[in-house]
């Protein structure tokens, strides 16, 4: 098991395919067995962040991994409430407006054909795209996408979005392939 901190309220968590199912994570499971299994993963992990699993609101995603295993990303859920909605309001929500997202996808094909559809749209506002070794997993970060567009549908055929609030962690720890319009240089492709 591998976790990483992001920062004092947020962190990921890799575990491999064995770790995966001693955690409860693989095979079909209720909501709550995957409740329980998220509790427990968070006692285990509480010595790298200290969060109070019983007490705070906390978020997870979580994404698998090609070997078999799977990537957790976990935030306290109230740290960002209070951010959005106190000191940092006015300037968060300026940002979150200019809408910079983040997708994620398992395979290069699936990146290139989303460039090709971002490109026959004139997309033309800066985009970068990122590896993710661990994961093996590719990023591509885009400015002023809007998410309710009718085209952002189907970009979300071939990724999944990812919270925008993990995107320092992409810039910091992930391979950056192209920093520069990779829409434009992969839809060439």
């Amino acid at each position: 098991m591998e976790i990483i901190k992001i920062g004092n309220d947020a962190m990921k968590i890799s575990l491999c395919t064995n770790e995966a199912e001693e955690c409860g994570f693989s095979g079909e499971k209720t909501q709550q067995e995957m409740k329980e299994s998220f509790i427990k993963l968070l006692l285990r992990a509480k010595r790298v962040v200290d969060f109070k699993v019983a007490s705070e609101k906390l978020m997870g995603e979580m994404f698998s991994a090609k070997d078999g295993g799977c990537d957790i990303f976990v935030s306290r859920v109230e740290v960002l409430e209070k951010v959005y909605k106190e000191k940092f309001a006015q300037e968060v929500t300026k940002k979150f407006r200019q809408s910079q997202i983040a997708l994620c996808f398992d395979e290069i094909e699936h990146v290139v054909s989303v460039a090709k559809i971002l490109s026959k749209t004139n997309y033309t506002s800066p985009s970068a795209l990122y590896f993710d070794n661990v994961g093996e997993k590719y990023y591509i970060l885009l400015e002023d996408v809007h998410t309710k567009d009718i085209k952002f549908a189907c970009l979300t055929e071939y990724s999944t979005q990812i919270k925008s609030n993990y995107i320092p962690y992409i810039k910091e720890h992930c391979k950056c392939i192209c920093k520069r319009d990779a829409v434009k240089s992969l839809a060439k492709c």
